[in-house]
């Protein structure tokens, strides 16, 4: 079936060029895990007001009728405040150039932590999978542009359009009955490699470390002197190897 459209919003659609597409996968996204009961984290370490303002779009529907949905701007230490904050299901979305190597960190371990990530970028895009959504603006980096707040502003509006069609509100089915025969699964033990990032090493080579699934106590035998902050990958119940190192 083909989607209804308008001269109006086709003129929009070619204005926005191939973020068209991506803002409306990212509002999808964000209005399931808004309906799930996730918060929205809001960081702009270069230029605060965007964070302040996205939250405020969110939080405060202009629209009779529209939902208000939580979402706090988070300020510096951007890294040390998301760990306390931040829970699995929950969201954060960044405004920055796309070499700001602050948000790639926080980034990095927000999924691992198990959040939806969003980079709205200025200036170069960052590299595929450092973040779950990248929308960039395809222009050169600057603080205060409108095409920024229009794209924020649009991603805030099509999320609430979400809301008006509660099917889409429904994660899909993934189809599969159990663990066997998904890619990334191991055909020995069942068990996936998950990112996880290192929260305490005790006396012995058991560490504990946090995933998307909670708090996990696993075996670092395998890995050379894991210190707190560590990426790590886990498998079968043991670190495998070291991703990154800490970062504060």
């Amino acid at each position: 079936m083909e989607r209804a459209t308008t001269p109006a919003l086709e003129q929009m659609e070619a204005g926005l060029g191939a973020v068209a597409d991506d803002l409306a996968s990212t509002a999808l996204v964000m209005a399931r895990r808004f309906a799930a009961g996730g918060t929205l984290w809001c960081v702009a370490p270069d230029w605060p007001a965007h964070a302040n303002h996205l939250a405020v779009e969110f939080v405060h529907p202009v629209m009779v009728g529209k939902r208000a949905l939580p979402a706090v701007a988070v300020g510096a230490p951007l890294l040390r405040k998301m760990r306390v904050l931040a829970r699995s299901g929950d969201m954060l979305i960044a405004v920055s150039k796309g070499d700001n190597e602050e948000v790639a960190s926080v980034m990095r371990r927000a999924e691992v932590w198990g959040l939806t990530t969003v980079w709205l970028c200025t200036g170069d895009r960052p590299a595929p999978g450092s973040a779950t959504f990248i929308l960039s603006t395809h222009e050169p980096g600057g603080a205060y542009t409108g095409r920024v707040v229009l794209l924020y502003h649009l991603l805030w509006e099509l999320t609430q359009v979400c809301f008006e069609h509660p099917g889409l509100l429904q994660e899909p089915d993934s189809g599969t009955d159990g663990v066997e025969g998904i890619e990334g699964f191991c055909v020995t033990c069942s068990d996936e490699g998950r990112l996880a990032e290192v929260l305490d090493c005790g006396a012995d080579q058991m560490i504990e470390v946090r995933t998307a699934r909670g708090r996990e106590m696993v075996d670092a035998g395998l890995v050379l002197d894991p210190r707190p902050g560590d990426l790590v990958l886990v498998h079968g119940g043991c670190v495998v190897s070291r991703v990154e190192g800490a970062a504060v």
